[in-house]
């Protein structure tokens, strides 16, 4: 099992990891909410993925998305 071989030392380095990318997520967010030139970047990435939706339906999901990585971030 891979548990057995990680050790404390090896879970605290995952731990460390995983809040990094937390952080980073959470930043990310904060400027896509802050910043309406990098939400529309980020809405034309996505409508370039999923052209079957709409820019609007995809710019009220990431609103939606990033206010709750936000709530459950803090």
């Amino acid at each position: 099992m891979e548990s057995d071989n990680i050790g404390n030392g090896g879970w605290r380095c995952r731990l460390d990891l995983l809040r990094c990318r937390l952080e980073s997520l959470i930043r990310q967010v904060w400027l896509i909410k802050s910043c309406p030139h990098v939400l529309n970047k980020v809405v034309d990435a996505l409508q370039q993925k999923f052209t079957s939706i709409s820019k609007t339906q995809l710019r009220n999901k990431v609103c939606e998305t990033s206010s709750l990585l936000i709530i459950t971030g803090r």
